[in-house]
């Protein structure tokens, strides 16, 4: 190996050429069942050597690895190397290094991965800047294997070009996973504050320290700096000490890098600036958005992206600055009018700009003050609380009655569970019981749940995980202006962006549920903040629509717009318009009105957001599906998850969920990769609000949809993804793990075929028969490749023959074995794929190539075995199109 080449291993451990420091084992003659031919290197954490299998294991024997070993195995290192493993054996790319196998040897971790040498591109730049064409060309091919990452739901956090390698032939390989995390399960290694990944190429949100604010968007944004630096040279961003970097990164503009190579492509300048924007909103939404946007410009032709114009840079910085901006326009109209207009027109003035202060966020903290208190207990003897029953909390439950606030409230009591199914609401702003904004603290056998309702919809909710029985915990709901905040104890608050709030003198009533004897309320405190000198001009419309009288409320808008058409609130009063013609079931016209919000809205994303996402709930029930996608596309381009869900009920995510997953289901078969598009989101969605069964599907039905297309590496990141996720119900794990072994046959993987069969069959009390499917398909396999007496002892393994499988392999070991044509035309497809192979056991060729061509007739084009009854005819060359087709042995199946 020459002395300008790196081993890609090295990654997490530092420097190859770094040599192993004094004290540092390096007589390692074998780890496991790995003989060491030599050091490859050291770093801080490990070391790496170059091996060979010396035994029967998981890499075939004489097979050249690169090991990784800890140097110490301390907790943490322990943590983030197990994180690594787990994430990179999840993930299947040829621009990412496959990990092969793992264990522990003299208690120390160690990973076994591919052998491959290259060149680090930091070091192919040392000498100056890359061409340009081979700049994009390698930013290109790590953007698609990035993007495979993603799709996984997995981020690096870590892109440099330290981190991005090429092999001798061209290709690249990104490295190092060991400081990467899941978009949808936080890691613990790690918490808020402390900064992850390497200075010079964190986003300005990365560099800020808050992993709440990441996202794959992060990622792109590093990758904008790696070509930043291959084109220029130089780092976007340097300064003394790594402190200075990241404030100027967050801080600063960028330098166009055309200053420092002024023949620079424009395009290409352009595709940096783009992936590099401050607002994550503003840079391209995927990998795969950045890469097509490189691949246009190898090929000459116009690039997608665009430059945020100088004028919404302007509006952001205007709002962000309101505050100072509308003291100072104030200040200056002040003095104006008083010198021109006198005091009449200078009255007029000052209620306008209360009006547009009242639209602002507050310039300064509000003072509460004690409304009511009460120490004891509230169920306590001789408590001066009226209780009365309160079904919906529960048998038993009761309801007790505090005095009525109006507008801005916080209500906070100090609450005791005792049993474990204990349930605590907190009510304020209520019109009618439940008919304002609720605090449910819940418990339950897996976990106790806070869910956060406005007006009996929930609209966020959080996993407490059991919360300790017999303790006080701190319970507090608050309204202030439009924000609704939700904490127990120390846990984090939940937030909820109300733009249309409950309030108005109906919309005052305060109440706490609870059943006496499963928990206990005591220390009670209501406070509220003092009303402000002017009332919004709209708070009797909303008064006539939050009591369900939608057409009244919306003629008392529309005289407002007619008499104050440039007030500030008119963008609220257009809202609440839209808002009351959807209560009115009048889709068409409320869906022009929300359109007309959201394009009026790019100083404030707030109103932009619930205006789209309306819009796009519009064109779902006017059966506007392919431009509700749009629309909804449109949306996750602009926004992040985490704002989606600040802003929209979770119960309305919900219903777009399942609306996602079940016409993804209805379009497979016509629209496959618009099906697939629709699972994936799902799955994203279902990540998001923590439903498990969903995420699995939708990477399952996703992956189904793309193994009928082919792309065969996509579908098996998804399954591997879903097989791998410990949050998922056992069941869903074992039939990903089918599939994954499904797409290792079309491969013809057969070792991780066999190793994911073998997971399924060696999992108790998995049900739905899998295990007994996982044994019937792997004696399959074991006949595929020749092993005949192999694969009858593994169907002779089975102990019953009642289930589909059982039955099958029942009739595979009769010699005179037949299947009958299936009642259920789920299995139709099995029975005569098997009925080719009893043909087969009993020499009958031609009878199991017929089989195989009414398989692919049966279909559908993703349901196993379909996919591999074509692989297997593609393979004879004897596909369905070459060859006239015998009749189908079974009719084909209504849709699964």
């Amino acid at each position: 190996m020459s002395s300008d080449t790196r081993v890609i291993h090295l990654e997490a451990f530092g420097d190859a050429d770094a040599g192993f420091a004094p004290g540092l084992r390096t007589d390692f003659s074998q780890i496991g069942p790995y003989r060491i031919l030599r050091p490859l290197g050291r770093g801080g954490m490990g070391a790496v050597y170059l091996a060979e299998a010396a035994v029967s294991c998981p890499v075939p024997m004489g097979k050249q690895v690169a090991i990784k070993i800890l140097h110490k195995s301390e907790l943490e290192e322990r943590r983030r190397f197990e994180r690594e493993a787990a994430y990179m054996q999840s993930l299947r790319h040829p621009g990412i290094v496959r990990v092969l196998d793992s264990g522990e040897h003299d208690g120390r971790p160690y990973l076994v991965m591919q052998y491959v040498e290259g060149k680090r591109v930091d070091d192919l730049i040392i000498k100056g800047p890359m061409d340009q064409r081979q700049a994009a060309d390698v930013v290109v091919q790590a953007l698609e294997a990035l993007h495979v990452a993603h799709l996984a739901g997995i981020l690096h956090r870590d892109i440099k070009p330290g981190n991005i390698m090429l092999d001798p032939t061209g290709a690249v390989k990104i490295l190092d996973f060991g400081l990467a995390s899941h978009m949808h399960h936080e890691s613990r290694l790690t918490r808020t504050g402390n900064v992850v990944g390497t200075p010079a190429y964190m986003s300005p949100e990365q560099a800020s320290g808050n992993r709440l604010d990441l996202s794959k968007r992060s990622d792109i944004y590093s990758m904008g700096a790696c070509l930043y630096e291959l084109l220029t040279g130089f780092q976007p961003f340097t300064a003394d000490n790594s402190v200075a970097v990241l404030r100027r990164i967050i801080d600063e503009p960028l330098v166009p890098p055309s200053q420092l190579r002024p023949e620079l492509a424009r395009d290409l300048e352009t595709i940096i600036v783009v992936a590099m924007s401050k607002d994550p909103r503003d840079r391209y939404a995927t990998a795969e958005a950045m890469a097509a946007d490189l691949r246009r410009y190898l090929a000459g032709e116009k690039i997608v992206g665009r430059r945020v114009s100088p004028r919404t840079l302007f509006l952001r910085s205007c709002w962000r600055h309101r505050r100072a901006i509308a003291t100072g326009a104030l200040a200056t109209f002040l003095v104006a009018s008083a010198a021109t207009l006198g005091v009449v027109h200078l009255l007029r003035a000052q209620r306008q700009a209360a009006e547009l202060q009242a639209q602002s966020a507050p310039q300064v903290t509000k003072e509460w003050t004690r409304e009511w208190s009460l120490d004891g207990a509230l169920d306590a003897p001789g408590s001066a609380v009226r209780l009365k029953p309160y079904t919906p909390s529960g048998t038993g439950a009761q309801l007790a009655t505090l005095p009525p606030v109006n507008g801005a409230v916080r209500l906070s009591a100090t609450v005791e569970m005792i049993a474990r199914d204990s349930v605590v609401e907190l009510l304020i702003n209520d019109r009618d019981i439940g008919k304002g904004y609720t605090l449910r603290l819940e418990g339950g056998a897996d976990a106790d749940v806070l869910s956060l309702m406005r007006d009996k919809k929930r609209v966020k909710t959080q996993q407490l995980g059991h919360l300790a029985r017999n303790q006080p915990w701190l319970l507090s709901l608050e309204h202030e202006d439009a924000y609704i905040t939700a904490r127990v104890g120390d846990s984090a608050p939940m937030k909820f962006l109300d733009l249309v709030p409950l309030e108005g003198p109906e919309a005052h009533a305060t109440y706490i549920a609870f059943s006496p004897g499963s928990a206990v309320v005591r220390n009670i405190l209501l406070e509220r903040q003092k009303t402000g000198e002017f009332v919004s001009a709209l708070r009797e419309g909303d008064g006539q629509r939050q009591a369900g009288r939608p057409a009244v409320a919306q003629q008392l808008y529309e005289e407002f717009l007619r008499d104050h058409r440039d007030s500030p609130l008119a963008r609220d009063a257009r809202l609440r318009i839209a808002l009351c013609l959807e209560d009115q079931n009048d889709d068409e016209h409320a869906l022009a009105r929300f359109i007309e919000v959201a394009q009026e809205s790019s100083d404030d994303p707030r109103y932009a957001l619930v205006a789209n996402f309306h819009a796009w709930t519009c064109k779902l029930r006017l059966g506007q599906y392919e431009s509700a996608e749009q629309q909804f596309a449109s949306i996750r381009r602009e926004y992040d998850f985490d704002t989606l869900v600040s802003l929209i009920p979770e119960d309305t995510l919900n219903e777009l969920l399942k609306d996602y997953l079940d016409r993804a289901k209805k379009l497979a078969r016509t629209e496959p990769q618009r099906a697939a598009g629709l699972y994936v989101t799902a799955s994203e969605l279902a990540g998001y609000l923590k439903i498990t069964d969903a995420i699995s599907n939708g990477r399952t039905g996703a992956g189904d949809v793309l193994l009928s297309l082919g792309q065969l590496v996509e579908a098996h990141t998804l399954y591997l993804a879903a097989a791998l996720d410990q949050t998922a119900p056992v069941p869903l794990r074992m039939k990903a793990w089918l599939k994954v072994a499904e797409v290792s046959r079309l491969n013809d993987n057969f070792p991780d075929a066999t190793t994911a069969y073998t997971v399924v069959m060696n999992t108790a009390s998995v049900g739905d028969d899998y295990t007994q499917w996982a044994r019937l398909w792997l004696g399959d396999l074991e006949l595929q490749v020749g092993h005949r007496e192999q694969a009858l002892t593994m169907w002779r393994s089975s102990t019953e023959s009642a289930s589909q499988p059982g039955l099958i392999m029942a009739q595979l070991l009769d010699p005179d074995g037949t299947l009958p044509v299936s009642d259920d035309p789920f299995y139709a497809n099995d029975y005569e794929y098997f009925s080719g192979r009893i043909a087969l056991l009993a020499g009958d060729v031609q009878r199991f190539t017929d089989s195989l061509v009414n398989v692919v007739r049966i279909g559908p084009a993703y349901d196993w075995p379909t996919p591999l009854a074509k692989h297997l005819l593609k393979a004879d060359g004897k596909t369905d199109e070459k060859r006239d087709p015998p009749k189908p042995a079974l009719p084909a199946p209504s849709k699964k």
